[in-house]
């Protein structure tokens, strides 16, 4: 048990000791960067862009028709301006030194319309990479400032509805379903988004009305979720889907067919490309299926703790899945986005000479930003020196949050290391002192063996005792074992 003890003691001490290497390698960095962000650079030689060479693709891609606005980000010029519009006034979209709102958006578009890598975005709108991934950021952001306004209010189908589809469904909000998009995911969370097909897909839940509008909508659920697995979550979430009492939800027969939710009948055949060409689709199978299932009922599952020890990390567990409102509630904790951040200019250095410069048609509306552009350049300065002050005051109190947190922790290490050396030492003293007792009781005369083996025997039970023996001169040690062994 002693063993056991020192061991946890030393266990405890070298742990301390690495927690301050962790320390100490935190200090060093934090004044290495602190030396590099106050040493003087060398700045790179730039070129002046020309406003009209950065916004030519933007020009061939929305001012020349509706027909080609609508082929490359989906929607004609009107609505593209009214999204501009609602992004700049709602979403808190703003306008910097360096690219217009109506260039955020396109790009932002362009990219969901097509998958466009973000290489080919820097080829066409003549722009970093970094900053194609920034602009898209924020308009994504103030999308999600949007939804309330995009998505639509359900309306329930009402009791003298003529509407030939919708008719046979009173108190119908409309339908939902999930439906899976492909993405791109690291390799140890693939298990858990490869759907039934194989694919490493997002399992997104979509609701719409009776017009095809979306009323709700939850992506992230990895594509090994069931969808009604995603509806469960849906409607659990504090703004989740709700369904009023009364009314309900028609769904497909991949839920369950509850309050709220209306789904066929098990084993019927509804899809319109099974009836098609006067087919007639029976169910011999499903009602050979049911037949096979029966059998299975109320029966335990056997293994199944065993299974889920080993596949349940490949589980599907929906922690990244977000509503609107989800993203708006982190936008507020972090103070909302700061477009401040877009002063400096990463596309400086960027050589695109061999874009052609002569847009006149494009004068007129960039003549509207002029004054704004300009009062940006004259305040960029001062906010870069406040930036860089600022991140100084942060770099100068972490390292000397870290210098007292690694000196409290050394000198704590370094007393449980002296109190652990002086135990070591006494044990080691004191197994001495053992080992030689019974050669100093044999070099005493006058004592019997039992005499000798009673001295020993209450000397080894009492360390104090076994020190004062030693300590003691030879007549001295004579009185000691007289005091002992008397009755």
């Amino acid at each position: 048990m002693a063993l056991s003890e020192e061991k946890r003691e030393l266990l405890r001490v070298l742990l301390l000791w690495v927690s301050m290497a962790e320390a100490v390698q935190g200090l060093f960095f934090c004044i290495c960067m602190s030396i590099m962000l106050r040493r003087q650079r060398v700045k790179h030689i730039t070129y002046q862009m020309d406003f009209f060479a950065k916004r030519s693709y933007l020009t061939r891609m929305v001012s020349t028709s509706d027909v080609a606005c609508f082929n490359l980000l989906r929607m004609n010029r009107a609505t593209f301006d009214r999204l501009c519009y609602m992004l700049r006034d709602v979403g808190g979209l703003k306008p910097s030194k360096h690219m217009l709102i109506d260039e955020q958006v396109a790009i932002f578009l362009h990219i969901l319309a097509h998958h466009v890598k973000n290489r080919v975005i820097q080829h066409n709108f003549g722009r970093s990479g970094e900053t194609i991934s920034r602009y898209f950021n924020l308009v994504l952001n103030g999308m999600m400032r949007l939804g309330n306004m995009l998505l639509k209010k359900p309306e329930p189908v009402p009791e003298d509805s003529n509407d030939d589809k919708w008719k046979w469904f009173k108190h119908c909000l409309g339908a939902l379903d999930g439906t899976h998009v492909k993405m791109r995911v690291p390799s140890l969370d693939k298990a858990r988004y490869r759907n039934r097909k194989g694919e490493i897909t997002t399992n997104v839940l979509g609701v719409c009305s009776q017009d095809g509008y979306f009323i709700y909508v939850l992506p992230g659920w990895e594509g090994s979720a069931a969808d009604g697995r995603v509806l469960r979550d849906a409607i659990s979430r504090r703004n989740g889907l709700r369904v009023p009492q009364g009314q309900y939800y028609l769904v497909d027969a991949g839920y369950t067919n509850c309050e709220g939710f209306l789904a066929p009948y098990r084993g019927q055949r509804y899809h319109l490309s099974e009836w098609r060409e006067g087919r007639h689709p029976r169910n011999a199978v499903w009602d050979e299926y049911v037949k096979e299932a029966a059998k299975f009922r109320n029966k335990s599952f056997s293994y199944y703790d065993e299974l889920h020890d080993m596949f349940g990390k490949d589980r599907a567990t929906g922690k990244d899945a977000q509503t609107c409102e989800d993203v708006l509630e982190e936008l507020q904790d972090q103070n909302g986005l700061d477009n401040s951040m877009l002063d400096a200019d990463p596309d400086a250095d960027m050589d695109i000479s061999h874009v052609n410069t002569s847009h006149p048609e494009d004068t007129s509306h960039v003549n509207n930003q002029n004054e704004h552009i300009s009062s940006d350049a004259s305040s960029g300065s001062k906010k870069q020196k406040r930036t860089r002050a600022d991140r100084d005051d942060i770099l100068l109190k972490g390292i000397e949050t870290v210098a007292r947190s690694f000196s409290e922790g050394l000198m704590e290490a370094s007393d449980r290391l002296g109190m652990r050396l002086d135990r070591v030492e006494r044990e080691k003293r004191l197994d001495g002192m053992k080992e030689s007792l019974y050669g100093d009781l044999m070099k005493i005369e006058g004592l019997s063996h039992k005499e000798r083996m009673a001295a020993y025997v209450k000397m080894i039970s009492d360390e104090s005792i076994l020190i004062g023996f030693f300590a003691m001169s030879q007549e001295g040690k004579v009185d000691v074992i007289r005091e002992i062994i008397s009755p």
